[in-house]
């Protein structure tokens, strides 16, 4: 299994696979409005601040069962605290995995930032 964009970390055993810069180009390729910006431990969304539809990512994978099983770890490990669910690919090859969705820009970054405090490597993305 290959991990595709988590900064490697929170997830053992899993290698980091393909380019960062790649898989944030195409994360963000067709979101009307959004610009990501990303530093070493942030990413800061610009733009586009609608009441809702906004997404917490805390994985990307090659293949469907790799973020399907992702999803499941995240929920055992976390009960409750996040509805994690894999999906098809959006502007990229990857499948994600989702720990909050269809949430405004204020929680969905309260639900980043308790993410990272859980050692997870989440963004927020703007689903259509």
């Amino acid at each position: 299994m290959e991990r595709v964009a988590n900064g490697g970390q929170g997830h053992p055993n899993i290698r980091l696979a393909g380019n960062i810069s790649e898989f944030w180009a195409g994360a963000t390729r067709g979101l009307s409005g959004v610009a990501v910006g990303r530093d070493a431990n942030n990413v800061t969304i610009l733009n586009n601040t609608d009441a809702n539809g906004w997404y917490v990512i805390a994985g990307s994978f090659k293949t469907r069962a790799a973020a399907d099983q992702y999803a499941t770890e995240l929920n055992n490990k976390f009960k409750g605290k996040y509805a994690a669910e894999a999906f098809d690919p959006v502007n990229n090859n990857f499948y994600g995995v989702s720990i909050g969705r269809d949430l405004s820009l204020v929680d969905a970054a309260k639900m980043q930032a308790s993410a990272k405090q859980d050692h997870l490597d989440a963004f927020i993305a703007k689903g259509d």
